[in-house]
């Protein structure tokens, strides 16, 4: 229960004030194998739904003057990756929209950020790991594999992947009143991998 709600007499509860849109989809990507209807389902999945949720909460959210939209965006928004094309331009419409949003919601006492998390230690993540062993002779060792990328295509200064409680530690902070200065922020949380300035 967010802050700003409360147990209804029914024993319901209250308003809706703290929404993180989490979804992410992967599906035919890259320049050459996506289609067209691809890159938009790859948007409604990542984008449109996100807007959805958007507009149905941040009315209630507005009415309450207290509010926190928190998207979980991609360390491939400023860092576009070929192979995922149709993805990274999802993201980045993602972190786009944000800025937006926390324009148009200005004065209201709601927050809007993106966190955009590099590659994160979860089981997808050893699969595609074991898949690169595989194609570079290091056979089914995940742990071998997660090595050779963070030596090579996936290195970063911290040199480690992002553990999952680490964006929920974000997340958390984010929602919370302590972090009412910050809106409008892409925060990267990849180890330092993308070699940009935000």
């Amino acid at each position: 229960m967010g802050r700003g709600q409360s147990h209804s007499e029914g024993g319901g509860v209250g308003g809706i004030d703290i929404l993180v849109n989490n979804a992410a989809g992967l599906g035919a990507d890259g320049w050459t194998t996506a289609t067209a209807e691809d890159w938009l389902t790859l948007y409604n999945t990542n984008v449109a739904s996100a807007v959805r949720l958007i507009q149905a909460l941040t009315p209630a959210m507005r009415n309450a003057k207290w509010g926190r939209v928190i998207q979980i965006g991609s360390a491939a928004n400023p860092n576009p990756l070929p192979m995922r094309a149709a993805y990274s331009a999802a993201k980045a419409a993602l972190a786009n929209l944000t800025v937006s949003l926390s324009k148009e919601l200005s004065a209201t006492g709601i927050t809007v950020n993106t966190i955009s998390p590099g590659p994160v230690l979860l089981d997808a993540f050893l699969d595609f790991a074991r898949s690169f062993g595989r194609s570079h002779g290091l056979g089914e060792d995940a742990e071998a594999a997660t090595r050779a990328l963070l030596n090579g295509p996936r290195t970063n200064p911290s040199d480690r992947l992002v553990a999952p409680a680490e964006i929920a530690t974000l997340t958390a902070f984010l929602a919370s009143p302590l972090a009412a200065s910050i809106n409008g922020a892409n925060l990267r949380m990849d180890g330092g991998m993308v070699p940009t300035v935000n």
